[in-house]
This record gives structure tokens, C-alpha cells and sequence, in this order.
């Protein structure tokens, strides 16, 4: 015992670490008598459902709070273009999927990104237009022709499918022409620079109200 103390207390000396080994064989499974390895599997804890539901959990939460900022900010642009808001003396024209259908003014809702939006005035308009036409007597005078007119709010939508937006230029200046012409055609190149010129712009109207009224465009004056 004094000499194992000794040995133990000198500090420049190294212990051996001998590893008793269990060497009795198993009688029950004869690969054990062979194959002393321990199995590297145990080393690694065992993942339980209990640890599979809680890392699955985990990982939900991760993505939520990953994808819940997108998710709002999706939801935002959403909710701002399915409102529409139509000014006054405006009509709005929404056309989802060929469908059109009119907005009143105020807010409006519409299914958004499939949605296109026209806004039409209903407010008093004036299209001027410098034309050539011919008189009675064969002459071809210039004349300036200007029309005051209106959108009919009822008729808007129709108009829109039609015609379309730019219905000036493709209703409004061409039947105005033409009915000029109609009507300076049997005058007197005289008569368009005189008094007789207020029978010529009564009779203009006339015509123009006739060809344009039911087009829903209201000519005024």
C-alpha cells in the first residue's frame, strides 16, 4: 500500500487505464460472440413522435412567421384594388371577363387584378373641328364647326361596348361632318355667311340629335 501511494503521488509518472471487458459469450445470440462492436446507433438519442410532433410544430411556426408579412402585404394590395371610387359627374365601366357593368359614384368594389377600370365624363364637353365642304354652287368653302355635348350616364355602358372610349373621334366628329355636308350641299355659299347661317346650325342640331341620341351622346347646342 506504501508503495502503490507513492507511485500514485509522483506526478511525472502516467497511470495505465486498463478496460475490463465483459468476455463471456451469449449463449443466446451466437453473432455476439464474434462481433464485439458496439452499434454507433446507440450513441444518437431516439427521435420519438412526441420529438417529431414538437419539431414539426416548430418548423410550422417558422413558416408562418416567414410567410405571414407576404401573406399581409398580398392581402393589402388586394383589399386596395378591389375598392373603387368614381368621381363626381364620372361613371365607371368595370369589365371583368368580357362582363361590363356600370359604377355609380362613391365607392365601388370590383374582383381586383381581373378588373379593368374605365372612367367616362358626364360632364359638358366641346369638340371643335375645321371642315371642307362643298355649296350649291359647287364651291368648296372651309368651315369651323364646334358641338357642345354630354354623356348619358344611363347609356354609358353601352356606349362603352360599342363604341368605345374614344368615341369622339369615332362617332361624334364623323356624323357632324357628314351631316354638314348634308346641309351646305343645298346651300348657297351666301347663306353660310349670312343670317341664313343660324336655319343652317338649327337644322344641324336636328340631324345630330337624331343620328346621336340613342349612341347615348346628348348634343346640346
Amino acid at each position: 500500500f506504501d508503495k502503490r501511494k507513492k507511485r500514485m503521488s509522483s506526478p511525472d509518472e502516467t497511470i495505465p487505464l486498463v478496460v475490463h471487458t465483459d468476455t463471456t459469450p451469449n449463449q443466446g445470440n451466437p453473432a455476439s460472440d464474434t462481433d464485439n462492436t458496439p452499434n454507433s446507433a446507440d450513441s444518437f438519442p431516439i427521435l420519438t413522435n412526441s420529438n417529431r410532433r414538437n419539431s414539426w410544430e416548430m418548423s410550422g411556426e417558422i413558416s408562418f412567421y416567414a410567410f405571414f408579412p407576404i401573406l399581409l402585404a398580398v392581402g393589402f394590395v388586394a383589399l386596395s384594388s378591389s375598392i373603387v371610387t368614381i368621381g363626381p359627374g364620372e361613371v365607371g365601366v368595370a369589365i371583368t371577363f368580357g362582363h361590363a357593368r356600370g359604377l355609380e359614384q362613391g365607392m365601388n368594389s370590383v374582383t381586383p387584378w381581373v378588373t379593368d377600370m374605365e372612367r367616362i365624363s358626364t360632364k359638358t364637353q366641346k369638340i371643335e373641328s375645321v371642315n371642307k365642304v362643298p355649296t350649291k354652287e359647287g364651291l368648296a368653302v372651309s368651315l369651323d364647326l364646334a358641338i357642345i355635348y354630354r354623356i348619358d350616364p344611363f347609356k354609358v355602358v353601352e356606349l362603352v361596348t360599342t363604341v368605345g372610349t374614344d368615341y369622339a373621334q369615332v362617332l361624334i366628329e364623323p356624323e357632324s361632318t357628314s351631316a354638314l355636308r348634308i346641309l351646305t350641299a343645298d346651300s348657297e355659299a351666301k347663306a353660310l355667311y349670312t343670317d341664313s347661317r343660324v336655319q343652317i346650325q338649327t337644322d344641324l342640331k336636328a340631324m345630330l340629335i337624331d343620328k346621336l341620341s340613342h349612341r347615348g351622346v346628348v348634343v346640346e347646342d
